[in-house]
């Protein structure tokens, strides 16, 4: 009787291992949606194949999300093509004449490629945060220099982009990446404020806190977890002359993730929206030691 019943267990083990074993060998790149069998009994085999099924389920979900990357990214690729390549026809067209060329041509051109140029350094440094090949340096970086380097260069298009109660905050990281996080806010601030953005920062000895505030219509709280993602725009900023492609927000939480920080927006006591950087504050080494803070370099 005992071999009999062993018999029967191994046999129902041994079947519902070969069943999960013929399903994962028919599940490939294109068939992500697939699922083993999960067996009814509550044993080994069952979480084994309830790992799987979670396995190939995050497989399916990181598949997609790498899909639209690539559909949104040819899409807003497209459109400065679309225009340089018309306009080059057209001035073609019009060649065989001795005068100099259009100046509005040049220039427009000459915006359209710069906008293409912006574009693909922000996929590249998604890409290179997809791949954990962002350089994270752990060096001293002042946040207050950083905040008077992004005010006094931020085009502000008649928005007052000032500075509330920055305290000299240090924290540890690249530099050029963290001034790439509060550039990117302050121009998403500008491109929605009325006429002042606000940037404050702080610390408790711990963490580094650095806010961005803006006047302008703010971001309703069933969006704000979405304007960290990808190419999202919201209604209020579709307009590609000035709402941008809907990437820089993702780079900063990529920036600030690969600090071991987070960020959040919320409403701002100016009216508008608030976006909020956590950062761990630097732990300075000892003085005859301490290297330089950095200041902000090249991304390459």
């Amino acid at each position: 009787m005992f071999a009999c019943a062993l018999w029967l267990v191994v046999g129902r083990t041994i079947g519902s291992v070969e069943a999960i074993r013929r399903r994962a060998e028919l599940i490939t790149g294109r068939r992500l949606d697939e699922r083993v069998p999960e067996p009814t009994t509550q044993d080994e085999i069952f979480r084994l194949a309830r790992t799987l099924n979670g396995m190939l389920s995050r497989l399916e979900r990181s598949a997609k999300r790498q899909e639209r990357f690539v559909a949104d990214a040819a899409h807003e690729l497209r459109t400065p093509l679309t225009t340089l390549r018309t306009r080059l026809e057209t001035a073609m067209l019009r060649g065989g004449g001795d005068g100099d060329p259009d100046p509005a041509l040049l220039s427009e051109l000459w915006s359209q490629t710069v906008r293409m140029g912006s574009l693909v350094d922000q996929l590249l440094l998604l890409a290179r945060s997809d791949a954990g090949t962002l350089p994270h340096l752990d060096q001293p970086v002042d946040l207050e220099d950083v905040l008077h380097d992004v005010v006094t260069s931020t085009p502000s298009d008649g928005v007052s982009v000032r500075t509330g109660h920055v305290e000299p905050v240090q924290v540890r990281g690249n530099a050029a990446l963290l001034e790439l996080v509060v550039r990117n806010l302050v121009e998403n601030a500008v491109r929605h404020a009325t006429s002042t953005v606000d940037l404050s920062s702080s610390s408790d000895g711990t963490t580094a806190v650095l806010t961005v505030d803006d006047d302008g219509p703010g971001v309703a709280p069933t969006d704000r977890a979405d304007v960290f993602h990808r190419f999202v725009r919201l209604d209020t900023s579709r307009d590609r002359s000035r709402g941008g492609v809907g990437l820089g927000l993702a780079i900063v939480a990529e920036i600030v993730r690969i600090h071991s920080g987070s960020v959040q927006v919320t409403d701002s006591p100016a009216g508008g929206a608030r976006f909020t950087v956590r950062l761990p504050a630097g732990r300075p080494p000892a003085e005859h030691d301490a290297p330089a803070p950095q200041r902000v370099t090249s991304l390459r």
